[in-house]
């Protein structure tokens, strides 16, 4: 399952590229993920929500270290779909102090966008 390869945590950098610092793959994964706003609204279940829901600590960490990774929370908040955002905050709020010391752009927008 695609967002079960996604949320593996990984190291920055790794000599085999994971999915999220991929370039190609992270730009599938954008895609993906900016078509959950249609189907929220036709009532299907959205990749967002079973990705964040897959997740875990360590997997978010690893994309905060990164400017992709922390773009893919970017993207999840961007779909405007309330219980997504939610879900966002509840997975940062242990990790607000990793947060705040990236210094990517994908971390200072993400930043932003949480208020």
């Amino acid at each position: 399952m695609l967002a079960e390869e996604a949320s593996k945590p990984f190291i920055e950098g790794e000599a085999t590229p994971n999915i999220i610092e991929n370039t190609a793959s992270n730009m599938l994964l954008k895609k993906i993920i900016l078509k959950d706003k249609e189907r929220d609204k036709q009532g299907v279940e959205t990749f967002s929500k079973v990705l964040l829901s897959t997740v875990d600590q360590d997997g978010i960490e690893a994309w905060l270290g990164c400017n992709r990774g922390a773009f893919v929370l970017v993207y999840c908040w961007e779909t405007e779909i309330a219980d997504i955002q939610q879900m966002v905050r509840d997975k940062l709020k242990p990790l607000a102090q990793t947060l705040r010391t990236r210094k990517h752009k994908g971390a200072s927008i993400l930043q932003e966008k949480l208020g």
